[in-house]
This record gives structure tokens, C-alpha cells and sequence, in this order.
């Protein structure tokens, strides 16, 4: 599970900075059946 929040990490990071935009933070929360994930970006 670690290596797939890292992953997916990485890939909000890249998508963010391409924007022009600066990631500050990533929250993955997996429950049954949803889960949640929260993106902060700075502008």
C-alpha cells in the first residue's frame, strides 16, 4: 500500500508542478468500499 501512495505521489506531483502550481500535501485515506483522497496546492 505504501509503494502505491508513493506512486500516486508522484504522479499528483508532476500533474500539479506542470500547471505551474506547488504540491503541498497528499492524504490518502482507503476505506470499504470509497476511500479519500485530499490534494493541497498552493497557486
Amino acid at each position: 500500500m505504501r509503494q502505491d501512495f508513493q506512486r500516486l505521489r508522484r504522479i499528483v506531483a508532476a500533474t500539479v508542478e506542470a500547471m505551474g502550481y506547488e504540491l503541498v500535501g497528499v492524504e490518502f485515506h482507503p476505506r470499504p468500499g470509497n476511500a479519500l483522497l485530499r490534494v493541497y496546492i498552493d497557486g
